[in-house]
């Protein structure tokens, strides 16, 4: 270049010489530095390149102006008191919870070089993406599986904290977490122990490094070292030096930022410490530090708890759970996978009741599940499915995900999330953003997995930014302008019966729907019915929220075969999604003549027996018709009208068993049957009514036949009976069906709370009850608990009268959306008066599991109505010694 070239500034042409030139060049970087507070240094390389003698000291202090003004850009956050991720000291549930929802694994993201061999050559657009999607729990983010002496390295933390203290910088409410892992390997022997662990310990400082043989050997001298085959081993707690290493690790990662630890494989880990004793030790001094030195005093504590738990005297030792997600092959459809409860060992309705270590109590403590990586099988080969193993096509988690389209990819992503939360409210999806994967296509991505979007500044993403960012952020849902409804009905006789058909047995459905909430009922003429992979199928199929299957209980009933059921169950379903209409709904009660009676008779020595268990001075099956209680002597009734005022669906809601004929060795609906078609008939058979069961567990009709002896007896059933008891029924529901009317100023809106309790059996511990249930609010004016099962009749009682001063109340006994069904289930009183299904009866369930389904049922119908706080209420005391209510 010419040194006589001119520099032109506002008209005037100066002269420059080469060194004038790189003296104003210098100054125009400089104030570009200044005035752009995202000026990048990049940008001058080349210029810096041809400079580089001249320009070394002064491209530092550009460098440390660009890292003055990236503080300036990150630091003017600050942590919000209010928002719904505070925590300080300890954490609520329900924090921890809004953490657990926005969790991901980010593997090594804190780590600089190439750990393992691994590259992350494009970390800026990883924060970029991490920003973009509003990751708030940054799954292991650091940890050591080998290369341990690395972390003496003060270069290595450097890079760890000042990217953290970046991160927070754009979001200060960001978790990241550190792992203290069951694996170390023989680098550690390279480390050495700072003072301070000693210190903590109270042991005179020693100047050595770690010693990992002293991690690693058992209790027992003669035990095998775990995990030795890697190189190095498994450290056993109850040893010294890994608890010496442990609160390193643990230090070394708060220090840097980090406010949560996840614990690895703590059975491995704890093989040797049976009663926990080592592993609380060394929990509390990690603790007690993060007290005292973590960014908001208190760090989260994980483990994979393939025991369903990490509890000690009813305390967990875990904030929360973790376990990979452990997906099902679908055999016949090659690489397609399922989540499904029971697969294998995983979590799913299995996380443990304790009390967690910020105090407060949980039926179910809270938990993660994530894609695991492990590495891909041998034998058989990849693409085989082998629904024994832990593999999902001969893949892990990660790697099975990230040879899948990026169609099938976004969609399974949603399906996993969605199911998660309908299936196990206490589980939480971790969604994978950056982790390692195996097989013969990973090379081509750097041997990773990145959500990243795939772009010139990530070639190697795989593009589920956008849909995990959708996953969190759904649309909000829109003001339902309306009710809708649907109805069907089909005869479920089976073709070929095992005894003649008295009355046919039917299937009807209703679908009810207001805004993005859409749910179906199917009553049956079953005795009951449970079919978890139909349900899956129909929730698919229908876009249902839940489906319920509402057996009536007849005992006189035959469930035709499987294949053949299912069909016309989907069938009875896809007519009523056919046929949608905008409906209008009322609903209430009518109390008349008792038409049942409690069949747990109080007998001269205080206790219960069965009503067909006679003595002295009770006769057989209770034939004087004496009212004895308690019973709920009222019918409910909803009716679902169309917009010209027409009814098209009613249901009847009534607590009784239905076995007016038992032992009839006929086919029948019994009394259900005859009420039923009483009604239907009453409204010229243009609706359809739906009984569902109440809480008829203890309540038998007052109408008896007395039974056959076979299916030879030449005696008939009294069939008059049957029919005088579904007559009279379907009266009183006539009646009140024909006084109710919608509400003109109800907006239409249903609100659906489906939880879930885990429970044993009443005298064998080794039963495994997980019972779900529902509770469903519509137009903020109707409340339906559901419950499966045969419950008693105390149950419905104290919930309508629970209800009744907030809603309409309805008891759906005998239905189920879900879980396990638990046969009888009593109140506590009736259990300790004792009789059939009180206290003796098939495989019972364990004592007091009714009053804390009800008590959850409660609980959520406060939280989903918005009248439960999740923080104290107002409290401002007056100087009289009043309150004052704001």
């Amino acid at each position: 270049m010419d040194p006589t070239d001119s520099y032109t500034n506002h008209g005037s042409i100066v002269k420059f010489t080469n060194q004038g030139r790189e003296k104003i060049n210098l100054l125009i970087i400089s104030r570009q530095a200044q005035d752009s507070k995202f000026f990048n240094p990049f940008l001058i390389l080349n210029y810096v390149r041809m400079k580089q003698s001249i320009f070394k000291l002064f491209f530092v202090a550009i460098a440390i102006m660009f890292c003055q003004n990236m503080k300036g850009e990150t630091q003017d956050k600050k942590i919000d008191k209010n928002s719904q991720y505070y925590f300080d000291g300890s954490i609520s549930r329900e924090v921890l919870e809004n953490y657990l929802e926005r969790a991901v694994t980010a593997g090594y993201f804190l780590i600089p070089g190439t750990p393992e061999g691994y590259e992350f050559p494009y970390r800026e657009d990883d924060i970029r993406m991490l920003r973009n999607i509003g990751a708030k729990f940054i799954g292991r983010s650091i940890y050591r599986w080998s290369e341990e002496s690395k972390l003496g390295d003060p270069a290595f933390l450097d890079y760890s904290k000042k990217l953290v203290d970046r991160m927070h910088g754009y979001d200060p409410e960001m978790i990241f977490q550190g792992c203290l892992f069951e694996h170390v390997s023989a680098d550690a022997n390279n480390l050495k122990i700072p003072a301070w662990v000693f210190k903590a310990f109270n042991l005179p400082v020693e100047n050595r490094n770690f010693r990992v043989d002293d991690m690693i050997k058992r209790a027992d001298s003669n035990g095998e070292i775990l995990m030795q085959s890697r190189g190095g081993g498994s450290p056993i707690v109850n040893n010294l030096e890994t608890k010496l290493w442990f609160y390193f690790l643990a230090r070394t990662y708060i220090d840097i930022g980090c406010e949560a630890l996840h614990l690895g494989q703590v059975g491995i880990i704890g093989r040797d410490d049976t009663d926990k004793t080592h592993y609380a030790e060394i929990l509390k001094k990690i603790r007690d530090y993060a007290k005292k030195n973590a960014r908001r005093h208190y760090v989260l504590l994980d483990a994979h708890t393939p025991m369903r738990g990490f509890i000690k005297n009813g305390i967990s030792l875990l904030d929360f759970n973790s376990f990979p997600l452990r997906i099902k092959e679908v055999v016949g459809k090659p690489m397609e996978g399922i989540l499904e409860v029971g697969h294998s060992d995983g979590l799913y309705l299995k996380s443990l009741g304790a009390t967690s270590p910020s105090g407060w109590k949980a039926e179910s403590m809270p938990y993660l599940v994530e894609f695991d990586n492990f590495g891909v099988r041998r034998d058989p080969p990849l693409g085989t499915a082998n629904v024994k193993d832990h593999f999902c096509w001969g893949y892990d988690d990660i790697s099975w995900f990230a040879v899948q389209t990026e169609e099938y990819r976004n969609k399974w992503l949603r399906y996993a999330h969605d199911w998660i939360k309908k299936t196990d409210p206490n589980g939480h999806l971790q969604i994978c953003v950056i982790r390692m994967i195996s097989g013969p296509t990973a090379a081509k991505t750097l041997r990773s997995y990145f959500a990243n979007t795939n772009s010139p500044a990530c070639p190697v993403g795989f593009s589920q930014e956008e849909t995990i960012k959708a996953i969190w952020n759904p649309k909000p849902k829109t003001t339902p302008d309306k009710l809708s409804a649907g109805t069907a009905k089909t005869n479920i006789t089976p073709p070929n019966p095992r005894y003649a058909v008295h009355d046919s047995l039917y299937a009807r459905s209703l679908i009810l729907e207001a805004g993005d909430v859409r749910i179906a009922f199917v009553a049956l003429d079953l005795g009951g019915y449970t079919n978890p992979a139909l349900a899956e199928r129909l929730k698919k199929q229908f876009n249902l929220e839940e489906v319920y299957f509402c057996p009536q209980h007849t005992h006189s009933s035959q469930t035709g075969e499987r294949e053949w059921l299912e069909e016309k169950l989907t069938s009875v379903v896809n007519e009523a999604a056919k046929n949608m209409f905008t409906a209008r709904i009322a609903g209430g009660h009518r109390t008349f003549p008792q038409l049942s009676f409690n069949r747990l008779i109080v007998r001269e020595d205080g206790h219960a027996r069965e009503s067909w268990f006679a003595d002295e001075h009770y006769r057989y099956i209770n034939r004087e018709r004496l009212p004895h209680g308690p019973v709920d002597p009222s019918v409910g009734v909803v009716r679902i009208e169309n917009l010209k005022g027409s009814p098209k669906v009613l249901i009847m809601n009534y607590a009784c068993h239905p076995d007016v004929a038992w032992n009839n060795f006929e086919i029948s609906a019994d009394y259900v049957g005859y009420a039923t078609k009483y009604t239907e008939e009453a409204f010229d058979n243009k609706i359809n009514c739906l009984f569902i069961q109440g809480g008829g567990g203890n309540q038998a009709p007052l109408f008896k036949d007395g039974g056959r002896t076979g299916p030879d007896d030449p005696r008939p059933s009294d069939y008059d009976l049957i029919n005088r008891m579904g007559k009279l029924l379907s009266i009183e529901t006539v009646k009140l069906a024909k006084e109710l009317f919608p509400n003109p100023y109800d907006v239409p809106d249903i609100k659906v709370k489906t939880d879930s309790l885990h429970f044993t059996g009443r005298y064998d511990s080794s039963l495994d009850y997980n019972v779900h249930f529902s509770v469903i609010s519509i137009n903020n004016r109707y409340v339906i608990a559901t419950f499966p099962g045969e419950p008693f009749i105390k149950f419905q009682i104290d919930w309508k009268k629970e209800m009744q001063p907030y809603a309409t109340p309805f008891f759906f006994g005998y239905t189920w959306n879900g879980g396990k069904w638990p046969v009888y289930v009593p109140d506590i009183r009736s259990a300790a008066l004792g009789g059939y299904g009180a206290d003796w009866g098939p495989n019972l369930i364990e004592l007091g599991a009714g009053e804390r389904i009800m008590a959850k049922q409660l609980e959520n119908y406060y939280w989903m109505n918005g009248l439960m706080r999740s923080q104290p209420g107002p409290n401002e005391h007056r100087l009289d010694g009043g309150i004052v209510i704001p």
